[in-house]
């Protein structure tokens, strides 16, 4: 039996995510509506909670085991103050899912050392062989 990591596809409906942050690295602020999140990633976000009062679902869908929200599996409510203590009827709609080739660090890291043909930092010499072994 082969088992793989799951993975979640993260939102909210109506509502938009500031990323500021992934993995532990402060990053330029990136609005998204959808999180893909794979094992072991972290990411913090502001959530703009600025909808009408009402109650709305929260959705994390994993890519392996149950995936569906068939009798809220996979969700949550997010209710505002003044709503209603009642199922939400939205529906989801993602048009700014994530891309994760548009985030960037808050604040450039340069790499070490020398930029330039020869100019390594530390010179690995590798002696690498490869030993057959037979067996009678």
């Amino acid at each position: 039996m082969v088992f793989s990591d799951p993975n979640f596809e993260f939102s909210i409906d109506g509502h938009n995510m500031t990323i500021i942050e992934v993995d532990g690295v402060n990053t330029q602020p990136l609005v998204v509506d959808q999180i893909q999140i794979f094992a072991a990633q972290r990411y913090s976000f502001v959530l703009n909670a600025d909808q009408d009062v009402d109650n709305y679902w929260i959705r994390a869908l994993p890519n392996v085991g149950d995936t569906s929200y068939d009798g809220g599996v996979n969700s949550a409510i997010l209710r505002y103050s003044g709503a209603d203590e009642v199922e939400p009827t939205t529906t989801s709609d993602v048009s700014l899912a994530l891309v994760e080739t548009n985030l960037h660090p808050l604040v450039s890291t340069p790499v070490p050392g020398t930029a330039g043909a020869g100019n390594a930092d530390i010179n690995l010499e590798l002696d690498i062989a490869f030993v057959s072994l037979s067996f009678i």
